[in-house]
């Protein structure tokens, strides 16, 4: 039968304790930096559509989404998918731009 061993809790903790920590980190950072002002009053979004335009990489859409550090582009249907806060997920499209510019 199952049974609960507490040598396996003393082995188990620290690695919890360091997801834990360290996804708090980050939610604490990014909300840090959001709070900082942009020169342009623009949204992530319209920022990404400006650097791919300038890039020569026209056949990726760029759409808007809600959600908490939820930017993320997606390679099957060559959307980026972005919050209106950043424009992070734009290091992603540059596989398929330069298969369009071979």
């Amino acid at each position: 039968m199952f049974f609960f061993e507490p040598l396996y809790l003393i082995f188990a903790s620290p690695g919890l304790w360091l997801g834990l920590w360290a996804q708090w980190r980050v939610k604490n950072i990014f909300q840090q930096y959001s709070q900082v002002r942009l020169t342009r009053q623009q949204t992530g979004a319209q920022i990404a559509r400006q650097i791919l335009q300038r890039s020569g990489v026209s056949h990726i859409d760029v759409e808007c989404m809600d959600g908490f550090s939820s930017d993320h582009y997606d390679p099957h249907s060559k959307v980026l998918r972005l919050s209106s806060l950043t424009a992070a997920g734009l290091r992603h499209t540059r596989p398929d731009a330069n298969r369009q510019l071979r």
